[in-house]
């Protein structure tokens, strides 16, 4: 339901730039988009015996926010490089 209103924000913010241009009609995909979302993710659905959802998304979280943690520990580090009482090189 919350899904469908952003898909539906974004269909109609879509909508709303093709219509900037002059003889473009707006396809029917981009405003159809949460429907053929819906098909997508009723086929997905039966997977659930072969792939362990919960498992893919516990890894690819974990994986998320190891390399988040990297990247906010490279930005902290070049940001106190600017300070010039704590040097760096």
């Amino acid at each position: 339901m919350i899904t469908e209103f952003f898909y539906g924000l974004g269909a109609g913010f879509a909508s709303w730039v093709i219509s900037w241009f002059d003889g473009v009609e707006v396809p029917q995909w981009v405003t159809a988009f949460s429907d053929i979302l819906a098909q997508i993710v009723a086929g997905a659905a039966g997977l659930g015996s072969w792939i362990p959802w919960v498992l893919l998304a516990a890894v690819v979280g974990v994986t998320l926010v190891i390399w988040l943690s990297g990247f906010t520990v490279k930005a902290v580090r070049w940001l106190v490089g600017w300070v010039p009482t704590m040097g760096g090189s």
